[in-house]
């Protein structure tokens, strides 16, 4: 059976995916730019998730990523989240090889970045945490779906 989706709560998502650490400050026309939506709409989504703090509003109209977010990531379930130990780890991979380190996590059939390390070369992929890619385009996939069963695949 086919899910039924609310596609405005799939457009809040494209819109709050729209900001990255580049470009943490972004106006309704660069985001409707950056996501291909009509610049009115990205506008009424924006004042909207601006009244609940999903984003907030900063200097010449532009928007950031709001403390409502940052609230709610906080209540990710511990299990989830990378203890010191293992970020420990991951810098110490980091240092060694002196390449980017990820640390990701299967999701159905896409892989989550749940830790980033970049390298200090010049020329680097921007991972973000909390970014997913479906797990068959990625090496960290591929590895992660390695042992599975036809069957499960």
């Amino acid at each position: 059976m086919a899910t039924k989706q609310v596609q405005s709560v799939i457009r809040a998502f494209v819109i709050l995916e729209a900001f990255d650490r580049q470009r943490a400050a972004l106006t309704s026309t660069e985001i409707a730019e950056r996501v291909g939506m009509n610049n009115k709409t990205v506008h009424r989504f924006l004042l909207t998730m601006e009244e609940i703090g999903a984003v907030s509003r900063i200097s010449r109209g532009r928007f950031c990523l709001g403390m409502a977010l940052a609230d709610l990531g906080s209540q990710v379930p511990v299990h989830r989240v990378l203890n010191e130990a293992v970020l420990h780890h991951l810098e110490l991979l980091a240092e060694h090889y002196n390449e980017s380190i990820q640390a990701a996590v299967l999701e159905g059939t896409d892989i989550v970045s749940i830790a980033h390390i970049p390298s200090r070369h010049s020329l680097s992929i921007g991972i973000r945490v909390g970014k997913r890619w479906p797990a068959y385009c990625t090496g960290v996939g591929k590895v992660l779906m390695a042992d599975m069963t036809d069957s499960v695949l």
